[in-house]
């Protein structure tokens, strides 16, 4: 289904790994950390910790390398989170007209943490202007267009991933109808890969594809869990997996880790409950012989 479309039908699969482990990396296959793909993160100055989280939980989904993009006055608290995420100093507004693809990187998060900047609507314009890898858009880097839609429907494209909660959801794209139905169209209309989260969590991709979990764990209504999930998407599109397969994945991946725990989990919990999910999804793998 091409962008742009103005009606769709939709019939939404339940988000299962049978659906995408095909596609899911295979860490035997990469020889070094660059094969295993680069993340870049834009960090913010003062929610730093959902910057964090985000980078953090890249690397646990197997990304090769993080690095995250700070302001002058957090690079101290982003440089003293984890010793293996790089942190480069950059100075407000300086990727506005900047070429990300100097930095070799793979995947780009912005977003998570990043507070309403006066200069965050002209970098990530700047981004999907002329980033060639996946783009993951998030919370402030989604909102900062509430009232100038038009120009990001516009620059969306396949390799962007957004995923806005339902508040979010409402501010970019302001449609009523069942989330299946307001998803897809969002999709279908700017070509991008839609992840509306919430109780229920529905992924959709401008081709009309949908898929839905249904079961989505309570014990994720916390704060940061969806800086977490921004940044697994990453981690495994940074691999290689495509960006619906690795939103779909990552999503399923999230509730996972999440009942695995159960009671009393929060967000910073989860990065490191992925390993044990990732050794399931293995096995599995080998069961059906993907």
């Amino acid at each position: 289904m091409d962008k742009k479309h103005d009606h769709l039908s939709p019939s939404a699969e339940v988000n299962s790994p049978t659906l995408w482990l095909g596609d899911f990396p295979d860490p035997d296959g990469f020889a070094h950390k660059y094969e295993r793909g680069k993340g870049l993160f834009f960090g913010g100055a003062d929610m730093t910790g959902a910057t964090c989280l985000s980078a953090y939980a890249s690397t646990r989904a197997g990304l090769g390398l993080a690095e995250i993009l700070s302001p002058a006055s957090a690079l101290d608290i982003y440089k003293n989170f984890k010793p293996h995420i790089i942190v480069q100093n950059i100075e407000a507004g300086s990727f506005q007209n900047g070429d990300l693809n100097d930095s070799e990187a793979d995947v780009v998060v912005i977003g998570p943490g990043y507070g309403q900047d006066k200069t965050l609507k002209a970098t990530v314009i700047n981004i999907l202007k002329t980033f060639s890898g996946v783009i993951v858009l998030d919370a402030d880097a989604l909102t900062c267009f509430a009232s100038d839609r038009v120009t990001l429907y516009e620059l969306l494209h396949s390799k962007c991933v957004l995923t806005p909660h339902e508040g979010e959801f409402s501010q970019i794209f302001d449609d009523k109808r069942d989330k299946v139905t307001s998803t897809s169209f969002a999709a279908a209309q700017t070509g991008a890969v839609i992840v509306h989260k919430g109780s229920e969590t529905v992924i959709s991709a401008g081709n009309g594809r949908v898929l839905r979990l249904q079961s989505g764990s309570a014990y994720l209504a916390t704060a940061g869990t969806g800086d977490v999930l921004a940044g697994m998407i990453a981690g495994l599109a940074g691999q290689g997996m495509p960006a619906y397969q690795a939103a779909s994945a990552a999503v399923w991946m999230h509730s996972e880790a999440a009942e695995n725990f159960g009671r009393g989990l929060v967000s910073a919990d989860l990065p490191d409950l992925l390993p044990t999910v990732l050794q399931s999804l293995e096995e599995r793998k080998k069961d059906i012989h993907v």
